[in-house]
């Protein structure tokens, strides 16, 4: 064994070790139930998602149900016909440790090949490979790292006989129009008449999504409460469709690490320019007129729109020109992407009729209680270059660091009663009580207080 065989091989081992060991520690904390699937409540598709709505139905209790819903990349799933974990905490333990049992470059180049490929869509944004969605009969039943138990804990205590609590989790890799009906079929199958939300960053714009389905679905929502949802945009969506280098994180870091023991190079991007549910963050027509408040005197982030090309910020219908411009968003006979042709029609979609002639944002047609985060600096507009690469970034306090706080407000002034502030607390920790953000510092301080309001 060379030396830089050896090298990576220690780089994976402590990967393996650290993975392994959050598995250990999610399966103390959170138990690891028998599976019910049974592969005939599954719905059959050839690619994609595949989802467990029997499981649900045997627990049903109550015609009513809070519904946690996490955000993009944090729910988990398996292998539809082998239930190899492919996302998952126990997923990446197995990503590691089997790349290390394989004897050769070439084993290890194919099996790299095949858990990055269960991640990806193809052309027409339709995932590669079928999975199933986990379900609260999985380990990870609150979501990859647990991400909705600390919600969880908080409500079922005190409402849990009154209410179904799950966690919903869903494919976060087609369009979220996609997931809102398999949502619309899992409250539907289950019988409930009336639900709340709880979500985190995209579970709120799948909710969203569902809510514009239809009336119905607007009239059995008595309560929507999400953490960091980027309504009309997040300018990660940039970043990770044309920054090659910076979009990244600890899951990237891993997937380089053992691309690299399977001689093969891994990149988000890539990955995320197959993804419908990245385009579909992309700032929406709503962000050209973006407006931060402090009390009462609203002040103008001095960029029109949120995209640069060097010479002057472009608005909404310009971005929407530069993305349709690049090669990685057509399909091989230069046609666009479905997930990009389609993207006007998606954000007209989230407006509904306000019952006077008129459109409001669907949020707004239901009641919402928005948590929003602030005090962490946040990429508000970007200036790309004619290569399409990342050359500037103006940065705002106004956000969680990955959403800003116009975007998780719906438009909302900040001072709204609607409205409820976390500061100085990230994205990801904003629904945690850990080491991340206590519950006093985290949006959980809002929970209960805003129930009691609601449930008499």
């Amino acid at each position: 064994m060379n030396t830089k065989t050896k090298i990576l091989t220690a780089v994976i081992a402590v990967f393996s070790i650290a993975i392994v060991t959050i598995s250990c520690v999610m399966y103390a904390l959170y138990g690891n139930a028998e599976k019910s699937w049974d592969g005939v409540s599954l719905q059959s598709h050839e690619k994609g998602a595949v989802y467990d709505y029997k499981y649900y139905k045997s627990q049903v209790k109550h015609d009513k149900a809070m519904i946690l819903i996490p955000g993009l990349m944090a729910s988990s799933f398996y292998n539809a016909e082998t239930e190899e974990p492919m996302w998952s905490v126990s997923g990446f333990a197995h990503l590691a440790t089997t790349m290390i049992q394989k004897k050769t470059t070439e084993e290890r180049s194919e099996y790299f090949d095949f858990v990055v490929n269960s991640l990806k869509c193809d052309e027409n944004n339709v995932p590669l490979l079928k999975e199933r969605i986990a379900t609260m009969n999985d380990g990870e039943k609150y979501a990859t790292f647990g991400g909705m138990k600390y919600i969880y804990d908080m409500v079922y205590p005190v409402y849990g006989d009154r209410y179904d609590v799950v966690v919903w989790q869903y494919d976060w890799r087609q369009h979220n129009m996609g997931s809102a009906e398999e949502l619309e079929k899992f409250i539907n199958y289950n019988g409930w008449k009336e639900v709340m939300f709880f979500t985190h960053s995209m579970g709120g714009i799948v909710t969203a999504n569902y809510l514009s389905r239809s009336v119905e679905n607007r009239e059995k929502t008595k309560l929507f409460m999400p953490f960091g949802c980027p309504f009309f945009g997040s300018m990660d969506a940039i970043n990770n469709l044309f920054e090659t280098e910076d979009a990244s994180g600890f899951i990237a870091d891993l997937f380089k690490a053992v691309g690299s023991y399977a001689n093969r190079d891994f990149s988000l991007t890539d990955v995320a320019r197959t993804l419908a549910s990245i385009y579909e963050l992309l700032n929406s027509p709503a962000f050209d007129s973006a407006w931060y408040f402090d009390g009462d005197s609203p002040y103008y982030i001095g960029v029109n729109g949120s995209i640069g090309n060097g010479e002057k910020y472009l608005n909404n219908a310009e971005i929407y020109e530069l993305v349709c411009s690049f090669d990685w968003a057509k399909r091989a006979d230069g046609s666009l992407m479905p997930a990009v042709n389609n993207l006007p029609a998606y954000w007209e979609n989230l407006y509904v009729d306000d019952g006077n002639g008129g459109k409001i944002f669907v949020a707004d047609a239901v009641p919402t209680e928005f948590i929003v985060g602030i005090d962490v600096e946040t990429t508000i507009a970007v200036e790309i270059n004619e290569e399409g690469k990342i050359v500037n970034k103006i940065k705002s306090s106004y956000g969680d660091g990955t959403v800003p706080a116009y975007s998780a407000s719906a438009g909302h002034p900040l001072d709204d009663p609607k409205v409820h502030l976390v500061y100085g607390v990230e994205h990801g920790p904003l629904a945690n009580d850990n080491f991340q953000a206590t519950a006093e510092k985290s949006g959980l301080r809002y929970l209960l207080g805003i129930l009691e309001r609601y449930i008499k």
